[in-house]
């Protein structure tokens, strides 16, 4: 210190120059205390400053895929059943609002669902499972005649849903409610269960897992497939899928309408993709 400060080290003083000493020892006090209080600003203030911008970062980052999980891009929303919007159906499926309802004159709820991969079921995070409350009226030949006259869904089978978790890997299903009810679990074992009775119509994206729980009433589906657009023969799948099972999923085609509503079926999640 001295040697930095020669002046500042012990020698015989006058009076005056005590005096001068005083003063240069309170300034050096002054100024080792301004750097104290510099460093304890710099150390308290600065990195909370810093962990406060990681947070509004990293909050701001999409979260991780999971069930029940938003996706802040596009707010798809994982294992719940959501209502399309109204504008999306007149938009870009005017004639639905046109279709005669016995019970209202509004046009049928069409609703959607996302489910990702479960770690053993593939099912589809870039195409839901559509579902029409109360979108078919007729009876189960009228259903079969509809299906079979529209030209582009195979003819249909008469049964209900498998009662174990499985899934199609080549091509969409369509499912339509002409007798009773039941209770649908959807994308696995921890998937959420949707009821569907009659009238209702699902349509089953390629990959997405589901399981017949319990009916009732004498539940009694229609079931058909695309003619066009399928990556192979229909199969039915109970685990986790192979690479060439994966790759049917992806090469699978969405069908251009449904044969109920005529709806344009990629129209109504086009805005999640």
């Amino acid at each position: 210190f001295f040697l930095v400060f020669p002046d500042w080290g012990p020698r015989p003083v006058s009076e005056g120059t005590k005096h001068i000493s005083r003063m240069k020892r309170k300034i050096f006090l002054i100024c080792c205390f301004c750097i104290q209080l510099c460093f304890f600003l710099t150390t308290a203030f600065i990195p909370s400053a810093n962990f406060a911008d990681k947070e509004t970062s990293s909050s701001s980052k999409k979260p991780t895929k999971g069930r029940m999980m938003k996706v802040t891009s596009k707010q798809k929303t994982w294992g719940v059943l959501e209502k399309v919007a109204n504008q999306v159906l007149s938009s870009t499926n005017s004639q639905l609002w046109s279709l005669p309802s016995p019970s209202s004159s509004s046009p049928p709820e069409v609703h959607k669902l996302y489910m990702d991969n479960d770690g053993t079921y593939p099912n589809n995070p870039t195409h839901p499972l559509l579902l029409y409350r109360s979108a078919f009226h007729g009876t189960q030949q009228e259903g079969y005649t509809k299906i079979v006259s529209s030209g582009e869904w195979t003819s249909p089978w008469v049964w209900g849903i498998f009662t174990y978790h499985h899934y199609h890997t080549t091509a969409w299903e369509l499912l339509i409610c002409v007798k009773g009810q039941a209770d649908i679990q959807i994308g696995g074992s921890n998937g959420p269960i949707v009821n569907i009775s009659k009238g209702d119509v699902m349509l089953v994206p390629p990959g997405l897992a589901h399981k017949q729980i319990r009916d009732s009433g004498g539940f009694t589906l229609l079931g058909s497939y695309p003619i066009e657009g399928c990556s192979g023969p229909v199969d039915t799948v109970r685990g986790a899928p192979t690479e060439d099972q994966k790759a049917n999923i992806e090469a699978c085609v969405t069908p251009k309408r449904d044969p109920v509503l005529g709806l344009d079926i990629a129209s109504l999640f086009m805005d999640d993709v």
